[in-house]
């Protein structure tokens, strides 16, 4: 039975975040591709301006792209899609051949990036999309599941991400600013349904970043935000379910 979020608004103010109450969203759908094939990626496909439309393939890293051989320089190189300079990448579907072991990053944005119908079944290491330099980072309609620590990381000084529209489900964070960093990173989320995060949905060491999440669904989600200076982490519109 979903019950009204508010009923755990003590905890979400024990965390730092400040609840409101305003109506909830339309359908939260996620990604929606369906595989319309498969493209075995074995060097990294750069997008630097305009738009990349995967057409709903599914995209897989080949052999040179082994993270499992514990090479360094092969490491490095294993990244499926690297977005630049404000590009559009949409219509993906990043997983990984079963019949192998070996699996690569997903994607890195550098100077901002629009993600359009982007649905993550499998990477490597511990998380899906890491934000490097600064930015605006727009994304919408994307599926996130397979992260064994964070969905997305941010590393650029005065980044912002928009999220909409989002299904993510088990790791142990949705957002985390890089561990120790001080500069301001700003990260909104917005009709989404998150489940199964074992820490919480943002986490950040600075006290300028800012954090919204409005208008969602959570489910097995034992806390908000860490380490947002009071008043930094706004929380509004939600139910658990």
């Amino acid at each position: 039975m979903i019950r009204s979020f508010i009923a755990g608004a003590a905890c979400l103010l024990a965390a730092g975040a400040t609840a409101q109450t305003i109506p909830m969203p339309g359908p939260i759908t996620g990604a929606t591709c369906v595989s319309t094939g498969t493209v075995v990626v074995e060097k990294t496909i750069r997008v630097t301006s305009g738009t990349f439309d995967g057409g709903c393939k599914t995209y897989v890293p080949g052999l040179s792209m082994d993270l499992n051989s514990h090479s360094e320089t092969v490491a490095a190189d294993s990244l499926l899609f690297r977005v630049e300079n404000g590009a559009r990448l949409r219509n993906v579907i990043i997983s990984h051949i079963s019949t192998r072991s070996n699996t690569a990053r997903a994607i890195n944005v550098y100077a901002g990036a629009t993600l359009e119908n982007i649905d993550i079944r499998k990477v490597f290491g511990e998380l899906a999309i890491s934000v490097k330099t600064a930015g605006v980072v727009n994304i919408t309609k994307i599926t996130s599941v397979d992260s064994a620590d964070r969905h997305i990381n941010a590393i650029g000084v005065n980044t912002r991400v928009n999220i909409s529209n989002c299904v993510f489900k088990n790791a142990r964070k949705v957002y985390r600013q890089n561990g120790g960093t001080t500069y301001p990173t700003h990260v909104s989320i917005t009709n989404c349904d998150i489940s199964g995060m074992s820490d919480e949905v943002f986490r950040t060491d600075s006290s300028l970043s800012t954090a919204t999440l409005s208008n969602s669904r959570l489910r097995a989600v034992p806390k908000i935000c860490t380490g947002y200076a009071e008043g930094k982490c706004i929380v509004s519109g939600m139910v658990t379910y």
